[in-house]
C-alpha cells in the first residue's frame, strides 16, 4: 500500500524536474567566437551553425544542398553579422572598426549541417584597454541559442595561449561581454619562451634530428667507415659546434620568415626536414660528410627554422611585438634544444668509449631512417603517417628511454672496465717462484 501512494509522488516529481532541467541545459548547437587580440586590435573568428543562423536571418534560395555562398549571400550575411556585433574599448566606449575578411562553410562540427565561419579583422581607434564585446547574431531572434566566448591568444602583450581559454557565455540575457587583457610583458615573454620550448619537445622530427647529429659527434672517421672514438674534450668540442652551428641557422631562417622577408610554402619546407632526417641517419650508420658536420648542420638548420617561423606567421603583431615574440620564441628553442643535449649527451659520450656503442649507434641510426621514411610518405603524398603508432609510441616512451639509455651505458662502462683490468692482470704460473 506504501509504495502505491508512493508512485503517484514519484511521478509529480520527476515532471516537476523534467522542465526545470530542460530549461537549464545548454542548447545544441552552439556558435564559438574565438578572439585573437593584436597589437592594434583584435581577429575575430565566429563559427555559426547554419540552421540556427538561417532561422534568425533566412537567406532566398538557399537549399539543403547549397554548397556555397553566392555573392547576394556573403552580402546579406556580411551586413546582417555588422548590425549585430560591435567591439568598444571597454574605458572610453569607442567603437572599433570591423571588417570581414573571409566567409566559408565547415564541416568539421557536423558534417550534414555546417558551420558558417566568418572572420573579423576589428581595429581599435585609440591605445587598446580592455575590450567590450556587445553580441546578438542569432540570439536576438533564437532566444535560446548561446556564443561560448574563447580567448585564443593575446600576441599584443606577447602571450600565447596553449589551449583557447573560456571567457564567459553570450545568449538573449547577456548580450555582453568584457575580454580583460591580461599579464603583461613579463608574462607574456615568458609564455612566448615556454611556447618555443613545447613546439620543439612536440616536434619529434626536430629532437630526432639533433638526436642523430650527436650519434657519430664522439667519433673520428676513416674512409667511409666510423671507427676510434674521440677523446671527451675532442667529442664535447665537436658537438658544441655542431649545435651552434644548427642554432645559427635556423635562427637566421626563423627570423627572416617570421619578419616575413622570405617566404617559402610549408609543404616543400617539411618535405625537406623529412629528407634531412634520412640524411643524418644515414650519416650515423656511415660517414657520408665527415668533418663537414658543421656545415650540414648549419645548411639543415636554415631548413629547420623556416618551420619553426610557421608557428609565428598569421598573426597580427606590430613591430616591436613581434621582436619580442621573435627572441621569446626562439630562445625557449634553444633552451629545450640545450636541455634535451645535456639530458642525452653524457650517456652518449659514455657509451661511446665502449664497444656497445657501435650496436647501438646502428641500432638508432636503423630506427631513425625508418621513422624518416614514414615522415616523408607522409609529408609527399599528404597522408597519414604509416607509422604514425610507432612514433606516438617512441615519444610517450622518451622518458623510459633516457633512463635505459643512462643505466645501459653505466653499465657497459663498469663492464669494460673490469674487462680492462682482468685483461691487465698478470697470470700466474704453476712454477712461479720456484728455483
Amino acid at each position: 500500500m506504501r509504495a502505491q501512494k508512493l508512485i503517484p509522488l514519484l511521478l509529480w516529481i520527476a515532471l516537476w524536474l523534467c522542465p526545470l532541467r530542460s530549461s537549464y541545459a545548454h542548447p545544441s548547437p552552439s556558435s564559438v567566437v574565438m578572439i585573437d587580440l593584436t597589437v592594434d586590435g583584435a581577429d575575430v573568428e565566429l563559427r555559426l551553425p547554419i540552421e540556427e543562423l538561417l532561422r534568425a536571418r533566412p537567406l532566398p534560395g538557399w537549399t539543403a544542398a547549397t554548397t556555397g555562398f553566392s555573392a547576394a549571400h556573403r552580402a546579406l550575411l556580411t551586413d546582417y553579422v555588422l548590425a549585430h556585433v560591435q567591439l568598444t574599448n571597454q574605458k572610453n566606449n569607442l567603437p572599433w572598426r570591423v571588417n570581414v575578411q573571409d566567409l566559408r562553410l565547415d564541416h568539421v562540427r557536423d558534417p550534414i549541417a555546417p558551420d558558417v565561419v566568418m572572420t573579423l579583422r576589428a581595429r581599435a581607434p585609440l591605445r587598446m584597454d580592455h575590450m567590450k564585446l556587445a553580441y546578438d547574431v542569432i540570439s536576438h531572434e533564437v532566444r535560446s541559442h548561446y556564443a561560448y566566448v574563447y580567448v585564443r591568444s593575446d600576441f599584443g602583450l606577447g602571450i600565447a595561449l596553449a589551449e583557447p581559454r573560456l571567457v564567459g557565455t553570450i545568449h538573449f540575457t547577456e548580450q555582453s561581454i568584457t575580454v580583460r587583457r591580461s599579464g603583461g610583458l613579463w608574462q607574456g615573454f615568458r609564455a612566448v619562451v615556454a611556447l618555443g620550448m613545447e613546439h620543439v619537445a612536440t616536434g619529434v622530427d626536430h629532437v630526432l634530428f639533433v638526436f642523430l647529429l650527436l650519434l657519430a659527434a664522439p667519433l673520428t672517421a676513416h674512409g667511409h667507415r666510423w671507427s676510434t672514438p674521440r677523446t671527451m674534450r675532442a667529442s664535447l668540442w665537436a658537438v658544441l659546434r655542431i649545435l651552434t652551428a644548427f642554432t645559427l641557422g635556423h635562427s637566421l631562417t626563423l627570423a627572416l620568415g617570421a619578419l616575413r622577408i622570405v617566404s617559402v610554402p610549408s609543404a616543400p619546407v617539411e618535405c625537406g626536414i623529412a629528407l634531412s632526417l634520412i640524411v643524418a641517419a644515414i650519416h650515423a650508420l656511415r660517414p657520408l660528410f665527415a668533418r663537414q658536420e658543421v656545415t650540414v648542420a648549419a645548411a639543415f638548420g636554415l631548413l629547420h627554422g623556416l618551420a619553426f617561423a610557421s608557428t609565428l606567421l598569421g598573426r597580427n603583431l606590430g613591430l616591436g611585438q613581434t621582436l619580442l615574440t621573435l627572441l621569446g620564441f626562439n630562445l625557449g628553442i634553444e633552451l629545450e634544444q640545450f636541455g634535451l643535449s645535456c639530458v642525452v649527451l653524457p650517456w652518449l659520450l659514455l657509451l661511446a668509449q665502449t664497444a656497445v656503442y657501435r650496436v647501438v649507434r646502428m641500432l638508432c641510426g636503423f630506427v631513425g631512417a625508418v621513422l624518416a621514411v614514414g615522415f616523408l610518405i607522409e609529408r609527399v603524398f599528404a597522408t597519414v603517417n604509416p607509422l604514425e603508432r610507432w612514433v606516438l609510441f617512441l615519444s610517450s616512451s622518451a622518458k623510459v628511454g633516457l633512463l635505459v639509455l643512462a643505466l645501459g651505458s653505466l653499465l657497459a662502462v663498469l663492464l669494460s672496465r673490469r674487462m680492462e683490468s682482468t685483461a691487465a692482470a698478470p697470470r700466474s704460473t704453476p712454477f712461479a717462484g720456484k728455483t
